[in-house]
């Protein structure tokens, strides 16, 4: 098939919006719990709000008809305190006509896109893609895609039923934190800083800590975030767990629908196996409310935290995959 890769323009809007709209098709019949029926679909600029420039690629036949379409934008990593400085080229969604696939229209998108992000200077690029979207997973692992981190997420309700049988109250109890617990926090936050730097030491660096004394602060007087942390007799701080709630209000993709993402769990490594980890996160949930879903990321390679988090109800929803930026030639499609 003769394929041409091109910039979008202007007058391709209605092509790619049926591109999309067949995308939002498939994402809703893979997971119809938490995306929304597609009726419509549209090229999301939201991403030009972030300072950031939202582009895309078309992949057009021999009579000019759009057969896929790649959204990408390029940003810089240099202000985050635990990722290693570097220049992403973020792959937002790729689409093809349902009656063109396997037809090399998603590898001729791939390949300029990661001739782009070479052009531009890019370190890496990155993309998301639904756990059981097979097709998608197969070509973005031939094209040298591997898995960094997944996303997790399961219903709000009966978590405490589950969790928190082996946990003894006497021994920790969990609280709210306070500013007095910044050092603690801190501390816990430099654990597993460093856990991550081992796991991935190309995406994270060593020792780094998420948030600064001055952030912590600001998250603790927020009314959209909970931290909590598990203390035991002596007046350690054992673990701690960050929340923040929000809304998929209004998203083309996701039903309106409340959720309580969990940013950071975190045990001390001393005090591990203690059902400490569970116990915290049984009090997360209590937390959630009339909220529908609990989400939460985990580093790909953190075994013991996804089969935690696995025993605890989570299911494995979406992958963050990523590669470095070289020939684009040298993939085997």
């Amino acid at each position: 098939m003769e394929i041409t890769v091109r910039a979008a323009e202007i007058d391709d809007r209605r092509a790619i919006n049926r591109l999309l709209l067949q995308l939002d098709q498939t994402e809703h019949r893979l997971h119809p719990e938490r995306c929304r029926r597609p009726l419509a679909a549209t090229l999301r600029t939201r991403w030009q709000q972030r300072g950031q420039v939202l582009t895309a690629l078309v992949a057009a036949g021999a009579n000019g008809r759009l057969l896929g379409v790649l959204s990408y934008s390029c940003q810089e990593i240099n202000q985050s305190p635990t990722r290693v400085a570097a220049v992403l080229l973020h792959i937002h969604r790729l689409a093809v006509d349902a009656a063109c696939r396997r037809q090399g229209v998603g590898s001729a998108l791939l390949r300029r896109a990661l001739a782009l992000a070479a052009e531009y200077g890019a370190n890496r690029v990155e993309l998301s893609v639904t756990e059981s979207n097979e097709p998608a997973l197969r070509l973005y692992e031939r094209w040298g895609f591997s898995t960094a981190e997944r996303e997790m997420l399961r219903p709000a309700g009966s978590l405490m039923a589950r969790t928190g049988q082996d946990f003894n109250q006497a021994d920790v109890h969990v609280r709210r934190a306070t500013p007095a617990d910044t050092p603690a926090l801190i501390g816990l936050l430099r654990q597993i800083g460093q856990w991550h730097h081992e796991l991935r030491p190309d995406l994270f660096c060593p020792g780094a800590q998420k948030y600064t004394p001055e952030q912590l602060g600001q998250r603790l007087a927020k009314k959209d975030w909970h931290i909590l942390v598990a203390e035991n007799a002596a007046g350690k701080i054992c673990g701690h767990i960050f929340c923040r709630v929000g809304k998929w209000r209004g998203h083309p993709g996701y039903k309106n629908a409340g959720f309580l993402f969990i940013d950071d769990l975190c045990v001390d490594a001393q005090c591990r196996g203690r059902g400490i980890g569970a116990a915290l996160l049984r009090q997360a949930a209590a937390l959630a409310g009339r909220r529908r879903f609990l989400l939460l990321d985990v580093t790909e390679g953190n075994k013991n935290a996804l089969r935690f988090y696995e025993q605890h109800g989570f299911l494995r929803y979406r992958q963050g995959m990523g590669r470095a930026v070289a020939s684009a030639e040298a993939s085997p499609c």
